[in-house]
């Protein structure tokens, strides 16, 4: 941008100095003849007019259409720049949210894993009361060996031997 606004600058003072040596050339040319102060003056104004003015008009019209144009670029540029800056910070409230929530999630992982350790603790508990409780029921099914006084009578069953053995006690 800098460099086209230079060679903008040289293209124009190029073409001003080259009408500026057109007017001199003119008054003095006009010098060699018999020509009046009032003729070279307007003769130099009439150059000034005609050949200066419109040159300049012309530079000057050139050379604002295309500070307008990087004056309008540079708005873009701003635009560009506030909506990306408006969309990073959508995208870090976005951010924050997702962090919010994925911190919840972990805690409730933490909680269910806890669950499940108690749970697993529970079952093992429960398996090991039940294993006992089969292991006494197996040998409450038999009848001990033990002193002639704790056995059994000759053809009794298991239910009867306990149930005698309960009212001796």
């Amino acid at each position: 941008v800098l460099q086209d606004v230079q060679q903008l600058g040289l293209s124009l003072a190029n073409r001003n100095l080259s009408a500026i040596q057109k007017v001199l050339m003119a008054v003095a040319a006009s010098n060699g003849t018999n020509s009046t102060a009032d003729e070279v003056l307007h003769g130099v104004d009439e150059i000034v007019n005609e050949t200066l003015e419109p040159a300049v008009e012309r530079d000057f019209s050139v050379a604002q259409d295309e500070i307008s144009g990087f004056h309008e670029l540079f708005l873009k540029c701003e635009e560009d720049q506030l909506s990306a800056f408006n969309n990073s910070v959508l995208d870090q409230k976005k951010v924050v949210h997702f962090a919010e929530e994925h911190l919840i999630c972990r805690k409730h992982q933490v909680l269910l894993l806890d669950a499940n350790v108690s749970c697993t603790t529970l079952l093992q508990a429960a398996r090991t009361v039940e294993d006992a409780k089969c292991a006494l029921y197996e040998r409450s099914r038999t009848v001990p060996e033990a002193s002639v006084v704790c056995q059994a009578q000759q053809h009794e069953d298991v239910e009867a031997y306990h149930q005698r053995k309960i009212k001796e006690l």
